[in-house]
């Protein structure tokens, strides 16, 4: 991973990075790693899984694209839901180990109860809550950019509930592109 590289939802260029196949494996390694962070814990990553993601996605877009939207780009909200919707089937977080390493500048862990409760949380939907919450981030920078300030998008979040309540129905339920695609758009469109 290049360290010198933004690996961040918050940029405009977002799924123009995503189409590189390098950085995108780069930028959910990146991902899952924020994740797990407040809990000193690492997840261990198939990047197999990453590359079919990739590959699932690419294939899906290009399909819509041709078939749906005459040729055409797709939004950032149906985009972005193709892609929840394919890391979250592909599963690429496999394992998760103990951080053996001190905290570094700027990092910040839970408290100890709060750290157990979102523990529990990683360790039944991980993959889900990577996938929904990265959508999320990225719909949220891209569509409130242009008029909001960045403290305001920030400041732009949806509830625990909300996040156990998608991440349930991505892990137990067949949630389609479709569907999120959805989700995404109705939280955005005030």
């Amino acid at each position: 991973m290049n360290r010198n590289e933004n690996y961040t939802c918050n940029r405009p260029d977002i799924i123009e990075k995503l189409d590189d196949l390098d950085w995108f494996i780069n930028f959910f390694r990146a991902q899952f790693r924020l994740a797990f962070l407040p809990i000193r814990k690492t997840a261990m990553i198939n990047d197999g899984r990453l590359i079919n993601a990739y590959d699932f996605w690419r294939d899906d877009l290009k399909r819509v694209s041709d078939r749906e939207m005459n040729g055409n780009d797709l939004d950032e909200f149906k985009t972005l839901g193709y892609l929840c919707y394919w890391i979250r089937r592909t599963s690429p977080q496999i394992s998760v180990n103990d951080r053996n390493t001190p905290p570094q500048y700027g990092e910040r862990y839970l408290e100890k109860e709060e750290a157990e409760d979102y523990e529990k949380f990683l360790y039944q939907y991980s993959n889900e809550y990577v996938a929904f919450d990265t959508c999320f981030r990225a719909c949220r920078y891209l569509h409130l950019m242009s008029s909001r300030p960045d403290e305001e998008i920030q400041n732009f979040n949806v509830s625990k509930n909300f996040y156990k309540s998608v991440c349930h129905m991505l892990k137990v339920k067949n949630v389609s592109p479709h569907a999120l695609y959805l989700i995404l758009l109705a939280l955005f469109q005030r």
